[in-house]
C-alpha cells in the first residue's frame, strides 16, 4: 500500500526538519508552497536535495486549493493513503501512521478518513512581552485541539492538521475539498475568547464539509478520531498569531453550520463519527 504525505508550507526552516523526519515513514512527501509569502528563506532550495519528494509553488492559496493541487499530484503517483498534515504536528512516527493505516483497511469500502486529536500545551520556558494583554488568558486556554468529549461534529472529526485519507474514497466521494472555504463570501460570524466577543470570517474547516459532503453521497461512509492526541506545536508563535488560532478553534462548529445551510446538509450521526 502506498502513503503519500501532502503539506502545506511557506518560508519555513523547519519544514526541512520535518521532512527529513517523515521521508522514511511514507512512500512520498508532496510540499505545497505558498510562492507568495516565500520571501525570506527560498523553501524550495532547502528541500531540492531530498529523494522521494515533490515541490509545487502554490499562487493562490487557501484552505482548499492547496490541498487540492497536493492531492491531484498524490492521486496520479496511485496514492492508496493521502495524508494531509501540518509540519506543527511533529511527534507523529511510521507506527502511528501504520495504526491508522490498519484502521482504514479494517473496511476499505467505507472507512474514508481517520485522524489523531490534537492538543498543544502551554511550554514552561515560555515568556510573554511586557505588554502582552493576553498572558494569563492563554496560560490558562492554550490552544487545546480536539475534545473527544464535546458533542459538536467540529470537534469530534480529523482536521487536515493530521489526517489519512482513503484515496480511492476520496476520489470518489469527495473528488476536491470545496473552495468555498477559501472565499470568505458570508457575513463574519462571533465567536467567544475569554471575556471578549471577536467577530471572524466563515473559512477553513475543507475536511469537515468534506466529511459531511461526501456522507450526503454515501451514508455508510465513516470517519475516525484516534483519541490519544497528538502534540501540536505552537510554541514559537506570537499572541497576535496565537488570538488568530483561538479564534479558527472557536469558529469550527459555526463555520460547519453556515456550509450545512448553504449546501442543505446533515451532520452525520455519532454511528458515523467514531472516537477510537
Amino acid at each position: 500500500m502506498k502513503t503519500i504525505l501532502v503539506t502545506r508550507s511557506w518560508d519555513d526552516i523547519k519544514i526541512k526538519e520535518f521532512t527529513k523526519r517523515m521521508i522514511g515513514a511514507v512512500d512520498h512527501i508532496i510540499v505545497c508552497i505558498n510562492v507568495k509569502k516565500e520571501n525570506k528563506v527560498d523553501t524550495r532550495a532547502l528541500l531540492q536535495e531530498m529523494k522521494n519528494m515533490t515541490t509545487i509553488p502554490i499562487e493562490q492559496w487557501g484552505a482548499s486549493n492547496p490541498l487540492n493541487i497536493g492531492f491531484t499530484e498524490a492521486i496520479k503517483r496511485k496514492a492508496d493513503f493521502i495524508l494531509a498534515i501540518s509540519p506543527e504536528v511533529n511527534q507523529l512516527k511510521k507506527e502511528h501512521i501504520d495504526e491508522m493505516e490498519k484502521e482504514l483497511n479494517k473496511d476499505t469500502e467505507n472507512n474514508l478518513v481517520i485522524g489523531y486529536s490534537l492538543k498543544s500545551e502551554w511550554p514552561k520556558k515560555r515568556k510573554w512581552p511586557k505588554d502582552c494583554r493576553n498572558k494569563d488568558f492563554f496560560k490558562k486556554d492554550f490552544i487545546k485541539g480536539h475534545s473527544s468529549n464535546s458533542s459538536e461534529f467540529a470537534y469530534r472529526i480529523p482536521w487536515n492538521t493530521c489526517a489519512l485519507w482513503n484515496a480511492k474514497l476520496f476520489r470518489k466521494y469527495v473528488i476536491t475539498f470545496n473552495t468555498i472555504c477559501d472565499v470568505n463570501e458570508f457575513d463574519e460570524i462571533p465567536v467567544k475568547i475569554g471575556k471578549c466577543y471577536y467577530c471572524t470570517p466563515v473559512e477553513g474547516m475543507e475536511d469537515g464539509l468534506a466529511i459531511m459532503q461526501a456522507y450526503e453521497r454515501n451514508c455508510k461512509l465513516k470517519c475516525f478520531l484516534i483519541k490519544r492526541p497528538q502534540v501540536w506545536d505552537k510554541m514559537e508563535f506570537d499572541e497576535h498569531k496565537l488570538l488568530g488560532d483561538q479564534k479558527k478553534l472557536s469558529r469550527k462548529q459555526k463555520v460547519l453550520e453556515v456550509y450545512r445551510k448553504k449546501f442543505d446538509l446533515e451532520f452525520p450521526p455519532a454511528s458515523n463519527v467514531l472516537i477510537i
